[in-house]
């Protein structure tokens, strides 16, 4: 069973809605590459995201000008769709891997209460996306 089938048929989720959590996962995926890259860097003062152009030398380091935050708007898609179908989401922005992850807060709640650790500050469903998570890819 693929993530896509296993959204529909156990979590419940439509096709239309799955497909565009796909599209905001691809978006943040290369959202997070073009962060790693260097090619995306935020203001330290604002935060506000400024694109980055190659120089000579072939690194990021030519400043250029202020872009969309497209990384805020494909969250607030993704947050969209998913409490639309009673679920939330986890942004995971490491670009090694999958960016985006569908859970039910009932499950997220059910694994805390088994295990202390995951009750301690810091940890939560930064620690357990993976296990009881769906990747959205």
């Amino acid at each position: 069973m693929t993530n896509k089938e296993f959204a529909i048929n156990k979590l419940g989720l439509t096709g239309y809605r799955w497909n565009q959590l796909r599209r905001a996962e691809m978006a943040l995926h290369s959202w997070a590459e073009q962060e790693a890259n260097g090619e995306i860097q935020r203001e330290d003062e604002s935060g506000r995201p400024r694109r980055y152009r190659r120089s000579q030398y072939g690194d990021f380091t030519e400043r250029g000008g202020f872009i969309v935050d497209s990384e805020a708007h494909y969250l607030k898609e993704a947050k969209r769709h998913a409490k639309a179908a009673g679920l939330r989401i986890y942004h995971q922005g490491d670009c090694r891997g999958c960016s985006l992850y569908l859970y039910k807060q009932s499950d997220l709640e059910e694994a805390m209460a088994r295990n202390e650790i995951y009750r301690r500050p810091g940890m939560g469903i930064g620690s357990l996306y993976s296990s009881i998570g769906t990747a959205v890819c």
